[in-house]
């Protein structure tokens, strides 16, 4: 994950909770109306709304930018891919020529080691992608979830 991803992952991650735990505290003061006056009540939770209002307004155009994100992250594994294609095919290709006996092992192993090498570097490259994508994916689904249940984002 670059610098600059980690500190938005980092920063959004802080807002969202940040916004829970505000929205969190007004729906906790909404729900205990059998013990507090509706005057007292209505203050509380209000200013816990107000702030997470606030907190969701920095969250918004934050979203956009995770989403961006996840965008070039899903871009970068596609290129990966994409690259590791011709390599593929040159795998495929040894090892059929293993198969048919055109090649010995030892021929196949020496030939192979470049095109195994190759794949194995993109597909570390993956790995490390899909758990930055899976972490932004988890954080910002977290927002969404607490954004519509709050009323502040749409379906």
């Amino acid at each position: 994950m670059t610098a600059g991803n980690g500190d938005l992952l980092n920063e959004f991650g802080d807002k969202v909770e940040e916004f829970m735990k505000f929205q969190g505290w007004a729906d906790t003061a909404r729900s205990l109306t059998d013990r507090f006056s509706p005057e007292v009540i209505e203050k509380v939770a209000g200013e816990h709304s107000d702030t997470a209002m606030d907190i969701a307004g920095d969250l918004l155009p934050l979203t956009t930018e995770m989403e961006d994100a996840i965008a070039e992250f899903l871009a970068t594994k596609k290129e990966i891919l994409d690259s590791q294609g011709e390599s593929r095919m040159t795998m495929e290709e040894l090892e059929l020529r293993l198969a048919i006996e055109e090649l010995t092992q030892e021929e196949f192993d020496k030939e192979s080691k470049d095109v195994n090498d190759i794949l194995a570097d993109g597909n570390a490259k993956i790995a490390v992608i899909e758990e930055d994508l899976e972490e932004f994916q988890r954080v910002l689904e977290r927002w969404l979830d607490a954004g519509i249940a709050a009323g502040i984002l749409s379906e």
